[in-house]
């Protein structure tokens, strides 16, 4: 009801186009904070340096079969560790980061930015938002590939 309100507005002219997308861009967001030790240790993988930072060398086929097997014998003998989301430096929150408020099968950010988004459909598909629309639809995939499942009628 909320964001059917929200779109409404927009369309009313009551609110900017500018409240809209902070609104749909906060209901992806919230909960998923990039805490500190996650961005240190993305940091640390240089996932993200400077191009031309190369720190191994390619070796010879042997000699790389031969480290896949043992690689896979100490995988056997340890515990699986979580595997390391590398994030951006520049970037403040992630859908990937794990939320309890937010739960993988959960749908229901995904209804209600749909809902605001097809509710003023009409009004906000303009020459003027395009930058922001087109950024609140890549946010809205990014998030939606986060995701187990996904209802049909989205």
């Amino acid at each position: 009801v909320c964001a059917r309100v929200l779109g409404e507005l927009f369309n009313a002219a009551a609110i900017p186009s500018s409240i809209v997308f902070d609104e749909i861009s906060h209901i992806l967001d919230f909960g998923h904070d990039i805490p500190n030790a996650l961005r240190e240790v993305s940091n640390n993988q240089g996932l993200f340096a400077p191009h031309g930072n190369i720190s191994q060398t390619i070796h010879e086929d042997e000699e790389l079969e031969e480290e896949v097997e043992d690689e896979e014998k100490d995988q056997e003998d340890t515990e699986p560790q979580p595997q390391v989301v590398s994030v951006s430096p520049l970037s403040k929150y992630d859908p990937r980061v794990p939320c309890d408020i937010d739960p993988p099968t959960a749908v229901f950010r995904i209804k209600l930015v749909c809902t605001i988004l097809e509710t003023a459909s009409s009004h906000i598909v303009t020459a003027n938002n395009k930058a922001k629309l087109e950024f609140a639809l890549a946010s809205l995939q990014r998030y939606l590939f986060t995701k187990i499942s996904l209802p049909s009628d989205v």
